[in-house]
């Protein structure tokens, strides 16, 4: 019983990452806009980069794109610009 348990919140953030496929997509998002500010671009040239890969039918996202490029040029850390921050984001974005 206890195992079964476990194993069941083991597999929790996975079944709901699958649940909501938007909290990959925008991790993967994250994980553009990240790269381009470790590359140096600044922030508008980054959102214009990012977005012009967004069309058909992801072309939804491109509204995102403005406050997660806010987020990550203004609010994350130089330290947390690692390939993990796209999937922190997803992870924190599936527990909502």
């Amino acid at each position: 019983m206890r195992l079964a348990l476990v194993t069941c919140l083991a597999l929790l953030p996975t079944t709901t990452l699958a649940a909501n496929p938007d909290c990959a997509i925008m991790g993967g998002i994250v994980d553009r806009i990240v790269a381009e500010r470790v590359e140096g671009t600044e922030m508008m040239a980054a959102m214009e980069a990012v977005a012009a890969e967004y069309t058909g039918d992801q072309e939804r996202f491109v509204g995102t794109i403005p406050h997660l490029t806010d987020w990550v040029y203004n609010g994350l850390p130089k330290e947390h610009l690692t390939a993990e921050a796209g999937q922190a984001f997803a992870t924190q974005c599936a527990a909502q």
